[in-house]
């Protein structure tokens, strides 16, 4: 008890005699640094990071008007869809369950038809799945990495395709034509909702590729060089929406062929054809700040 009590005389004496410390002026904005947090982050840094950003100057700009959206703007400058028709295909929608003796479903079948064309998505029920949903196009099922190119998709379609028949439609280029198929998540809750499936279906080789976008569109044109379709494959990141007041976008060009698969277009030098960029928040414009042009 005495040796504390001494310690105590000790620190207080060694004050005496000095001038008072002068009181440390911190910006309200930072917190300074404390023993029990020693991580402490700049908090200027993300400001420093979007002055820095907002000033690069862009490659190129897209403003909106009332017949396309900025994004619709820029699309059309990496895809040529002159030439292309979109030919509605006017399906009539059937669901059939299957029952056990039982009367529990085993089997559900929701089938759009139309005049040329019979799409069947036959489910599995699955307590823990939903069940496995197979994909048929005029009686042929679309078995991943046989009959359909899923590179671009992964397996979250195989239990969750449920088609929309009144955005699929017939694509013809020329001679060529191309059936596609648009879905969307089964039985979503949250964010899958903002999950579009999109397939292209090769009518000559009965062979397709689905891809798998995220709350974005599928531009599809048509590559007259090398005689197949093309697609802007694009993401988009709002996680600093609130902060930037932005919606930052990026995206590749593919081609496919049902010999090759998908793989991503390239111009003349051999670069990808790619872009990033942002859109600001009531601007109503997209401002790219990296860009690789197709050559046209």
């Amino acid at each position: 008890m005495l040796f504390i009590l001494a310690v105590i005389l000790f620190v207080a004496c060694q004050g005496r005699g000095k001038p008072a410390s002068q009181a440390v002026a911190y910006d309200t904005t930072t917190l300074p640094e404390t023993f029990t947090d020693q991580a402490v982050p700049d908090s200027m840094i993300l400001n420093r990071f979007m002055d820095s950003f907002f000033s690069i100057k862009p490659v190129a700009a897209f403003a909106g008007n009332q017949l396309a959206t900025p994004f619709q703007k820029m699309a059309a400058a990496f895809i040529d869809t002159s030439g292309m028709e979109r030919i509605p295909l006017h399906f009539t929608d059937t669901l059939i369950y299957k029952y056990n003796k039982d009367r529990e479903p085993v089997l559900s079948r929701e089938i759009s038809r139309s005049k040329r064309f019979t799409v069947e998505v036959q489910s599995l029920p699955d307590s823990r799945l939903d069940g496995e949903r197979k994909i048929f196009v005029n009686g042929r099922q679309l078995r991943a990495g046989i009959g359909l190119d899923t590179s671009l998709a992964g397996f979250f379609y195989y239990y969750n395709f449920e088609l929309n028949s009144e955005e699929s439609c017939l694509l013809r280029f020329g001679k060529k034509e191309y059936l596609y198929l648009k879905g969307f998540s089964h039985n979503c809750t949250g964010t899958a909702c903002s999950v579009s499936f999109h397939i292209l279906y090769d009518l000559a080789t009965h062979k397709g590729l689905i891809n798998e976008q995220y709350r974005m569109e599928l531009p599809i044109g048509y590559d007259r060089q090398n005689n197949c379709p093309v697609f802007l494959e694009s993401k988009q990141e709002d996680m600093f929406y609130d902060a930037w007041e932005s919606i930052l976008y990026s995206g590749k060009l593919y081609k496919w062929t049902p010999e090759k698969g998908a793989r991503p277009a390239l111009n003349r030098k051999g670069d990808t054809i790619q872009f990033e960029g942002y859109e600001r928040t009531g601007r109503d414009s997209l401002l790219l700040i990296k860009a690789v042009f197709p050559d046209h």
